[in-house]
Order: C-alpha cells, then sequence, then structure tokens
C-alpha cells in the first residue's frame, strides 16, 4: 500500500498542477479579449484626423499636429499621451484644454488622440465638482502650510477674495493634476505590458494547441541490405 501511494503521489500532483496551470491560462485568455473590447471601444471613440481638421487647434498649429511620433501607439507614446492628458483635464483651463494639450505634447511626444481625450475628462458637467474639490484641497494645503499671498491690490476687499479663491484652486489643481497625470502614465503602462504578455501567451498556447492536434506521421521501417 504504502508503495502505491508513494507512486500515485507524484503523479496526482502533477496533475494538480496542470490543472490550476489551465485555469490561469484560460483566466489570461479572458482577461485578454476584456482588454481587445476595451481597446477597441476606446479606438472608435478617438479624435481622427479629419475630426482634427476641423478644430481650432488645427488652425493654429496646421500640419504640425499630424506628425508620425504624435499618432504612435506605442507603449510610451500611449502612457505620455494619456499622462499628459489627465494633467491638463484637471487644470481649471476648461475652453483652452484642447489647444493647451496640442502646445505641451510638441515638447513631451506623445499619443495626441489619446490625450485630447483624456483631457475631455472635465467638461461643462463635470468641471465644477472637480473644480470646487480642487479650492477645497488647495485650501486645505494652505491651512497646513501657513501660506499667504501677495495681492497687488491692497484696498479691495473682492479682488483679495477673487485671488484667494484663484490661488487655492490653481494649487490644489496642480498637485491633483501631477499626482493624476503621473498615476495614469504608470497605469497605461502597465496595461499595455499586460495586453502584450497576455496577447503573447495566448499565441503561443494557441500554437502548442495546434502542435498537439497535429496527427503524427507514422515511421516508416527501414530495410536492410
Amino acid at each position: 500500500m504504502r508503495r502505491s501511494v508513494s507512486q500515485n503521489g507524484p503523479l496526482t500532483s502533477r496533475m494538480v498542477v496542470n490543472m490550476i496551470l489551465k485555469k490561469l491560462s484560460s483566466f489570461g485568455h479572458t482577461v485578454h479579449d476584456w482588454l481587445e473590447k476595451i481597446k477597441k471601444k476606446i479606438h472608435a471613440t478617438l479624435p481622427d484626423q479629419k475630426r482634427l481638421e476641423q478644430s481650432r487647434a488645427y488652425h493654429i498649429f496646421g500640419a504640425t499636429l499630424f506628425k508620425r511620433e504624435l499618432w504612435s501607439f506605442k507603449s510610451e507614446a500611449l502612457a505620455r499621451g494619456l499622462g499628459l492628458g489627465l494633467f491638463v483635464a484637471f487644470t481649471p483651463t476648461i475652453g483652452f484644454q484642447m489647444i493647451i494639450v496640442c502646445v505641451l505634447i510638441l515638447f513631451f511626444p506623445g499619443n495626441l488622440p489619446i490625450a485630447l481625450a483624456a483631457s475631455w475628462i472635465t467638461n461643462v458637467f463635470t468641471a465644477g465638482p472637480v473644480y470646487f474639490f480642487e479650492y477645497r484641497f488647495g485650501q486645505w494645503l494652505i491651512e497646513i502650510t501657513g501660506a499667504t499671498y501677495y495681492h497687488p491690490i491692497q484696498n479691495a476687499p473682492t479682488i483679495a477674495g477673487v485671488y484667494d479663491i484663484a490661488g487655492a484652486m490653481w494649487l490644489g489643481s496642480l498637485v491633483i493634476s501631477l499626482v493624476v497625470g503621473l498615476s495614469g502614465y504608470i497605469l497605461m503602462l502597465a496595461l499595455v505590458n499586460l495586453e502584450r504578455k497576455l496577447r503573447m501567451s495566448k499565441i503561443v498556447s494557441l500554437r502548442s494547441v495546434k502542435h498537439a492536434k497535429r496527427p503524427k506521421r507514422p515511421k516508416t521501417a527501414g530495410f536492410n541490405k
């Protein structure tokens, strides 16, 4: 009995390991298919060159916006585009975000469609709550640091109040923009690398399945002279 258990033990553990590997492979394929669907949906909503030609940015920058590096879908270009777009999106520059993105992306080349799409996160519906949160966050930063403002017009309390609000909002927005932009950059790199690894794993798995299903050629017997 001991001998039979010891002989069957390694075989059972090997089967368990194979089952776990198959489950992980199947899960990886599911995640890859899910990422592919999301990628296709995002790609369908991105601004194309025809749409960009009708914008104010094209009238300002012209064909410069159609440089090859600004339409690259490499991992680094996608990450820069998302990070830059998110940075601009969380600054209180609604109405000028597209122009600012086009200016910055010329100095920090990345994927322009991704950057433009990300900058539209703040719009007429979302700008109010976002800017209010950034203003309150800026106020909190000013309180804990004890910072003060320099007001050019000392005898106008109304204008001084505007300076206080604008200063707090810009302080809060710049900190949040940096954090969100950097997080978007890192997240995009991780997602692109994950998608490519899963795609390669899926290709290798499909090739191995096809190779296993391929009928083996019968061995031909040799003739002795």
